[in-house]
């Protein structure tokens, strides 16, 4: 039992975590700028990033995971194909976010949050 034990934690151990494993599609090729304007990345009080997807005028669809419950300010670009490469037009500031009733942070479930944009003028 403990060679079954040890071999299966090696195995574990040596699986790459999403941040190692290459991130190409097979037979993608890289976007354009602007060639996804609903694309969005967020930037949550300048130290934190995900991405999400315009869903309406005024909303992005996002993981709820990607917010403390602390977060003030909610940086919006638009359009992003490159995370090292943000550029600084096509940006909304948000503050205000909703998340499923249910979502659990330690477990991930009905992780889903709707970020709603200012009203523009």
């Amino acid at each position: 039992m403990l060679p079954v034990l040890i071999l299966l934690v090696c195995a574990i151990s040596a699986e790459p975590t999403l941040y190692q494993r290459k991130a190409n599609i097979a037979g993608g090729k890289p976007a354009s700028l602007g060639q996804f304007p609903h694309q969005v990345f967020l930037e949550m009080d300048n130290e934190f990033d995900c991405g999400g997807a315009l869903i309406t005028s005024r909303h992005v669809l996002t993981a709820a995971h990607c917010f403390s419950l602390g977060a003030k300010e909610i940086k919006v670009t638009f359009g992003v194909v490159n995370i090292k490469d943000v550029p600084s037009k096509n940006v909304a500031y948000a503050s205000h976010f909703t998340y499923h009733q249910y979502h659990s942070r330690p477990k991930l479930t009905h992780d889903i949050a709707v970020v709603q944009l200012p009203t523009r003028t």
